[in-house]
């Protein structure tokens, strides 16, 4: 939204007003609604997102009405809920892309050993036959170095498809291997 000088000077006044105790206890009850405090490393961002929602709302109904005070609460509460839920939404894509880029297959001490030595060892010869053609397939892809986001965009499948493939090919190593122990 573009603002003309107009609306930069009423923009301004409804920030300065959102300094006032009624409305400073409009923001800080939604904050603490939402178990925010001055603690947290976004509290500052929280506030500052807080009053800029409470002025722009200010801007639209005016100020001669008592009876707007719930209202605000609430937009303002629900501003900043959305706010906190999209930040969340980020740090869980980004915790998985993070896992995505260490190690592809979590396996344990006695599995890595396997792969290591794929080629020439038998557990590895052995779980080849025992693989779905899918399983081969993908099992070969990741031995080639492929992350399983590219190889999802390759097969024009969901990364979880291929969390539950990665897990099946781990299972039924696990077993070939407590077979042979």
């Amino acid at each position: 939204m573009k603002m003309n000088s107009v609306n930069k000077i009423a923009f301004q006044k409804a920030i300065k007003q959102s300094y006032k105790p009624q409305y400073q206890s409009i923001i800080f009850g939604a904050l603490k609604r939402l178990h925010q405090c001055p603690q947290q490393a976004n509290w500052d961002d929280l506030v500052q997102e807080a009053r800029i929602v409470l002025a722009s709302k200010l801007m639209v109904i005016g100020n001669n009405d008592k009876q707007r005070n719930p209202y605000l609460y609430q937009y303002v509460y629900w501003r900043l809920l959305d706010l906190l839920r999209s930040q969340q939404r980020r740090l869980t894509r980004q915790v998985n892309q993070d896992e995505d880029n260490q190690i592809i297959l979590p396996i344990d001490d006695h599995m890595s050993e396997v792969y290591e030595r794929r080629e020439n060892d038998q557990l590895f010869k052995q779980l080849k036959p025992i693989l779905t053609s899918r399983q081969k397939a993908y099992l070969d892809l990741l031995l080639q170095g492929y992350s399983d986001q590219e190889i999802a965009l390759a097969w024009h499948c969901s990364r979880q498809a291929l969390n539950n493939l990665r897990r099946r090919v781990i299972a039924k190593g696990r077993r070939l291997f407590k077979q042979h122990n």
